[in-house]
């Protein structure tokens, strides 16, 4: 009844967001499209955002911000200016009785949802219709008149841009979701985000850490917490900082003769982290 009520209330609901910083992997650009819209966390942002990893082996392409307990934890895991929760699939569907339900009742609450759907079944995204392809999407708002969600991620051309999709539409890719073979890096999670206003007060910029972390950068070194999250022992199949661009130059070279498609999400990450730094 309190859903009930709140859906009367609210027939029209949009959290804010704003386009991200960076916006190579999609858990940097939602992530940042809520940070953002608040100056007070643009210093974290500055402070975080400095360190570069990417794997030695050159046929796989994967480099990434560095955060604490490398790509295994997510940055809204390690940001104390987002609330996070997060709920099973399945759980969201049983107890609300529909995923539309589920979502209205968080966006309601100011929570920000995260969760795994099947591309075949978007009719934003260039896959649309063509194979099965599970994703993650970021919904931060809806429509009852309309009966649409306000979404973001990349869908047509790899740009990520902010989109609608109607509530019918949404619900058979949210349900249709196991058709895909490829993983689910939400592990089967709906992940909500909040805002945390009260952190507002406490945090304080360190100029400590980030010279650390230049520093770190620009001797190809690891940062400290790597040693202690790497539980894969793969520190000597990384690359750190700026020896990153010597693994990327080479995986484009292997790939290359090797006749086959260049990922090109190296090459943005390393934008990215330019548009930052400057």
């Amino acid at each position: 009844m309190k859903m009930q009520n709140q859906t009367q209330i609210c027939s029209v609901n949009i959290l804010p967001v704003t386009p991200p910083l960076v916006t190579t992997y999609t858990h940097h650009a939602h992530f940042l499209s809520i940070l953002s819209n608040y100056k007070c966390t643009y210093e974290w942002i500055m402070e975080n955002y400095i360190q570069l990893y990417m794997y030695r082996d050159n046929y796989i392409p994967w480099g990434d911000f560095y955060f604490p307990a490398t790509h295994e934890v997510r940055p809204f895991d390690t940001c104390k200016w987002i609330s996070s929760q997060k709920i099973h699939r399945d759980l969201a569907v049983s107890k609300w009785g529909s995923i539309i339900d589920f979502i209205i009742e968080q966006i309601n609450s100011n929570d920000y949802i995260h969760t795994m759907v099947n591309y075949y079944y978007v009719p934003l995204c260039d896959i649309y219709g063509k194979y099965h392809f599970c994703h993650d999407i970021f919904i931060h708002g809806y429509d009852m008149n309309k009966k649409i969600l306000y979404v973001s991620d990349f869908f047509k051309g790899g740009k990520y841009s902010r989109e609608e999709i109607s509530f019918s539409d949404f619900s058979l890719a949210f349900s249709m979701y196991n058709c895909a073979g490829n993983d689910d890096y939400l592990f089967g999670k709906i992940n909500l985000y909040k805002f945390n206003n009260e952190y507002t007060n406490k945090y304080r910029f360190s100029f400590s850490a980030v010279i650390n972390s230049i520093k770190k950068y620009l001797l190809g070194d690891c940062l400290e917490y790597w040693s202690i999250y790497d539980y894969e022992n793969n520190k000597n199949n990384t690359a750190f900082g700026i020896e990153v661009y010597s693994s990327i130059i080479n995986y484009i070279k292997k790939t290359a003769n090797s006749g086959t498609d260049i990922d090109i999400r190296p090459l943005y990450l390393v934008y990215d982290h330019k548009s930052i730094m400057a």
